[in-house]
Formats: structure tokens, sequence, C-alpha cells
């Protein structure tokens, strides 16, 4: 049977691995909007109106949610030191989401030099505007989130519980701890002087 104190001791590692699939499933959709609309000039002069996403103007900041991910994965199968350095790496993730989405939000035409000249097939391009939507300024708070996730891990995780018997069904617990003893063969209860008829 499940204790209270094992449940008590289970919530906050259960907390950490929703909060990572939370956090690192929304930096990965925010990757694959529109970051950044902007008009380039053409070669001819004419104005074209294109759009930038996240994994274009910030790939790293969208690969770090994969490294989110992963510790929904990693945190249960970890303890101990590996778990705390998972933290920390978690903690690292969520600072190069917020290092690479801030600039995007703060100097978008900086941000799309590279997807204007793929677009208007000029170096250096020539940009006639450039305003970056709302997805950059999330993922910088998304990042934010994932860096105090990353240092709670580092903090609280010594006394989480691992994979392994704790995760056992209470069923298999029990059955461990009263499994019957063998009845011994009519053959040895011979060798011991016993009647196995009886």
């Amino acid at each position: 049977m499940t204790t209270s104190g094992d449940t008590t001791s289970r919530r906050p590692l259960v907390v950490a691995v929703l909060v990572c699939l939370l956090l690192g499933g929304m930096d990965l959709f925010a990757g694959g909007r529109v970051w950044v609309h902007f008009v380039a000039t053409t070669a001819a002069g004419a104005p074209l109106a294109a759009d930038a996403t996240g994994h274009q103007v910030a790939a790293g900041a969208y690969a770090s949610g994969f490294v989110v991910l992963a510790g929904v994965v990693a945190l249960p199968a970890a303890r101990g030191v590996l778990r705390r350095v998972i933290g920390g790496l978690i903690a690292l993730a969520g600072a190069g989401m917020a290092f690479e989405a801030v600039p995007v939000a703060r100097a978008p035409a900086a941000a799309v030099r590279q997807r204007a000249t793929d677009v208007s097939g000029l170096r250096p391009p020539h940009l006639a505007d450039a305003s970056p939507t709302g997805w950059p300024v999330l993922v910088a708070v998304l990042g934010g989130c994932v860096v105090a996730l990353g240092i709670f891990v580092i903090v609280r995780s010594a006394h989480w519980p691992a994979m392994g018997r704790r995760y056992d069904p209470v069923g298999a617990k029990t059955r461990r701890a009263y499994r019957r003893p063998e009845t011994p063969s009519p053959w040895d209860q011979l060798d011991r002087g016993q009647d196995p008829t009886i």
C-alpha cells in the first residue's frame, strides 16, 4: 500500500516532470509560429512582404525545447548528483531560450537579415520594415521559468525518489513481501523423514 510519506516525497518530482513537459512543449510550439513580419526590397526595387518563424531566427531557443522535454524522462530515471546535473542543464537551456528570444524582440531587423537575404536575393538585404510579434517575448518568459525550474531541481531533488521498486504496482510489492514458501516435493519430505501423504 502506498503511504502518505511516499506520495509526499514523490509529488515534487511529478510536478517538475509535468512542468518540463509543459514548458518544453510550449517552446517548441512557439518556435513554429511567426516571430517577425518584415518587408524586404528585391533587386528590382519592389517591396516584398515576408515572415520569419522562431526556428528561423532563433534556432537555439527552439532546440532548447528538446532539452527541456528530455527532462521528462531523465529526471525520474536519475538520482543524486546526476539529477542535479540534469537540473543544471535544464537551467542552461532556459537561459539559452531567453538569450536568443530577447534580441529578436528588441532588434527584429537584425534578427531577420539572413531570412531577408534568402527572400530578396540581396546581400546585404534592404529592409523597409521589420516588426516582432509577441512570440519572442513569450519564449523569453518561458526561458526564465525554465531557469527557475532547473534551480528548483538542483536545490530540492536530493530526496526525490527514483524509478525502481517504489514505482512498482502495489500488488507486485505485496506479492514480494508476502510470498508463500514453496511446498517441498514428496522426495524432499521423505529425505527429511516426513510422510508426504499427510
